[in-house]
């Protein structure tokens, strides 16, 4: 059976005012891109970042398919989220 006679409490350090909205914001890996430009810039995003990995000699090898559906799906959430951050005008920092 539930008291209900006590409301619960918070402890004294997680009391924020309300005007005092944290900086930043957490990253959620589970955005993805929902219109036609979000995609391209996805693309393009992976794009450079491949071309990156390739001039700078950071891969003396190529990933295994799995290992490639993970970068790319990392790829896509970053971008996503930093988009999606952006859209909304939340500019003080991911």
């Amino acid at each position: 059976m539930l008291d209900t006679a006590h409301e619960a409490r918070e402890a004294p350090d997680d009391i924020r005012p309300d005007e005092d909205e944290p900086r930043d914001r957490p990253f959620n890996p589970w955005r993805c891109p929902k219109t036609d430009k979000a995609g391209q810039a996805v693309a393009d995003a992976f794009a450079v970042a491949q071309a990156r990995e390739t001039e700078r000699g950071l891969r003396k090898r190529k990933r295994r398919p799995a290992d490639q559906e993970r970068f790319e799906a990392a790829v896509t959430a970053i971008v996503s989220d930093v988009i999606h951050h952006h859209v909304e005008g939340h500019f003080p920092g991911l």
